[in-house]
């Protein structure tokens, strides 16, 4: 049961001017930061591809699941597996070409073409020679193991004692075109940087890279123990902060661990603080600096302490090789991805889904089958932006045309009109077809809207893609949602694997009933309330409701005195009024009615808060057993729509006393 549900702009738009303002200024900051959690999250986020089987076994485990193939044959030393095993363990596209018998195996940018029976291959445009040649049996096209999986940046080892084959590759981030790990991995080059934020060091050449975040603003590498790890990490400045300021919020994090020493360090000619940290048989060492507007954070880490100050100095050189000014010259390998366009391109293999997004932006999708980006690192005078893909299964018989009109209800059910305009216009149409759009205009008293709304429907599929800007000033035809339409242009889809999504509802278009259950408060109340309103205010005052953006609730607060009806209306009627008159509330009405059977006093009126917009605010005030009895009710004003007013109606209606 849902009383609310939206995922567009208005949900990771009008609220992220409050959300994502605070995670730019404050967990995107230098105060919010604990590097070891960035560590332990980047290897949580860390996809692993594998292959586990025992010689002589038709089942193998790929990727965590046992699948059973033709079994795997061992010719002079060499492991050849089915074609399949590689092209489910990898996603590698598979061509095959019968005229003379080749098999043609792309993953990322890497393309190996081998022949049946003949060892000479191609690994992209060089020649090579197998130590065995593919070969067909039983129908079944057979392949050398270790060649292509080590071609494809992954480690083959083999338990002699107990002939177990194991295959494993570490994938850095599955979003981008680029293998990060392999292109290490393989990697000769002397040092390693990123040329779009500027720093380098040295080729850190015992290390993996573990992980690495869409946008690139965090790397990490680290042993194959796990043991030592490195992390090389920018973020938005915040503003009026200092370096100073910075690193003591910084060491805030860190205030279990016992601070060993503090130290500036100079690089290319810019200060950089330096934290020497120990605990539990370990050491931590931080390095903060600035570059530009960014927060330039170099952390190193291990578990193990006398292997540290084994390695001490070869450790401190390769902290001390780092730099914020980026050497563009082959001795570096290039971490960057941004193309000549200044995008970075970003694939969603299982959805079929390509697009350049902004260097700078970061990948906040929380689901699946939702792809969101945002521009994090702007300055508060900067509106917040963001680009939305939502991909769901097309219901029988549904046309594009039915699908704009039920969203349009949908909206029109939970949203006041008087703060929004949407229009249709022209169809759009770019790489990926034709698309029909609606525009959306919000306009609160502390925050303005835009955003384009593109619907597709194609191969079952449903392609809603959302992009726009806020800001807590202006009108909505000061926010240029032409800057965001490069990402829209050059947005492709490629197909979606449909053995791998299934089907997906689209959750905004579930035509739930709002469901009620009892719920009894600590001062001798009941009330019917929605089934998803869980308890949110303790306390003096017993608040319930939800826990998204409109700030859907009851809050009940009570009181002993010894008072007649008609005299706490006459005092709670100036009260009010006193209210409206120096804090901000305003269209006041107020009018007799019933709380519980009781007769009482009803308030409605509007607050305008700074931080979170404005809202519609109902309070009943009653006296009953010897106590003042206050139950208000509150939802934000942009969401007070009949349906959601009707709601907290039902609620306040159903108010009993229970003594």
């Amino acid at each position: 049961m849902k009383t609310q549900k939206r995922t567009s702009w208005r949900v990771l738009g009008i609220v992220f001017v409050l959300l994502l303002q605070s995670l730019t200024f404050g967990v995107l900051a230098a105060e919010q930061v604990d590097p070891l959690k960035e560590i332990e999250t980047a290897a949580n986020e860390q996809k692993e591809i594998s292959i586990s089987f025992r010689l002589g076994s038709e089942v193998l485990t790929i990727n965590g699941n046992q699948v059973t193939v033709q079994k795997p044959v061992e010719i002079n030393g060499t492991t050849l597996v089915p074609l399949r095993v590689i092209s489910e363990a990898f996603g590698a596209q598979v061509d095959w070409n019968g005229a003379d018998e080749s098999v043609t195996l792309t993953y990322s940018d890497i393309v190996i073409q081998v022949w049946i029976g003949k060892k000479d291959c191609l690994v992209g445009d060089q020649q090579a020679v197998l130590l065995e040649a593919p070969i067909l049996q039983n129908d079944t096209t057979m392949v050398p193991l270790r060649f292509i999986s080590e071609n494809f940046g992954a480690d083959v080892g083999y338990d002699g004692a107990t002939e177990q084959v194991t295959v494993v590759k570490k994938v850095a981030n599955d979003n981008s075109v680029k293998d990060f790990a392999m292109i290490l991995k393989k990697s000769t080059k002397e040092n390693v940087g990123d040329s779009y934020y500027g720093w380098s060091m040295k080729m850190p050449k015992k290390y993996a890279l573990e992980y690495r975040s869409f946008n690139g603003n965090e790397t990490v590498f680290q042993t194959s123990e796990e043991e030592e790890s490195i992390l090389v990490e920018l973020l938005p400045m915040p503003e009026n902060e200092t370096l100073e300021s910075s690193t003591n919020r910084f060491a805030n994090s860190f205030e279990d661990l016992v601070l060993q020493s503090k130290q500036t360090v100079m690089v290319d000619g810019v200060k950089m603080n330096r934290l020497t940290y120990k605990e539990d048989g370990g050491i931590a060492i931080v390095q903060l600096g600035v570059k530009d507007n960014w927060l330039v954070i170099l952390f190193y880490a291990n578990d193990d302490m006398a292997k540290y100050n084994a390695q001490k100095q070869e450790i401190l050189a390769l902290l001390d090789s780092f730099r914020m000014n980026y050497a563009a010259d082959e001795s570096v390998e290039d971490l960057s991805d941004v193309d000549t366009d200044g995008l970075r391109e970003y694939q969603n293999k299982d959805y079929g889904v390509r697009l350049g997004v902004f260097p700078d932006w970061y990948d906040v999708s929380e689901k699946e089958n939702e792809m969101s980006f945002a521009n994090l690192a702007g300055k508060s005078t900067e509106p917040i932006k963001l680009f939305h893909i939502v991909v769901t299964s097309a219901e029988s018989g549904m046309t594009v045309d039915n699908w704009i009109a039920q969203m349009r209800a949908h909206d029109e059910k939970l949203y006041n009109p008087k703060y929004m305009k949407v229009t249709q216009g022209e169809d759009v149409i770019n790489q990926s077809g034709t698309w029909k759009t609606l525009t959306y205009e919000t306009q609160e008293p502390d925050s303005v809207t835009k955003e384009k709304q593109f619907f597709q429907i194609r191969d079952g599929y449903k392609y809603w893609v959302i992009y726009g800007m806020a800001n807590d000033e202006g009108k909505p035809d000061s926010l240029p949602l032409a800057e965001i339409e490069k990402m829209f242009a050059s947005l492709r889809l490629e197909g979606i694997n449909e053995e791998t999504v299934g089907t997906i509802l689209d959750e905004d278009l579930l035509d739930e009933e709002v469901t009620y259950r009892t719920v009894k408060g600590n001062a001798k109340w009941s009330a019917e309330m929605p089934d998803d309103w869980k308890q949110i205010g303790f306390g003096a005052i017993e608040v319930y409701g939800t826990s998204d953006q409109s700030s859907n609730s009851i809050g009940v607060s009570t009181q002993a005195a010894n008072v007649s009806f008609s005299e706490l209306s006459s005092d709670y009627d100036k009260y009010i009024k006193d209210m409206v008159k120096n804090n901000g509330y305003k269209e006041l009405s107020m009018s007799n009615s019933k709380l519980g059977g009781v007769a009482c006093r009803k308030y409605t009126m509007l607050q305008q808060n700074n931080d979170n917009g404005v809202f519609h605010h109902e309070t009943y005030v009653t006296v009953h057993g010897g106590k003042i009895y206050i139950v208000t009710a509150v939802i934000r004003d942009l969401y007070a729509s009949e349906y959601n007013l009707d709601i907290l109606h039902k609620v306040v209606e159903s108010f009993q006393f229970t003594d």
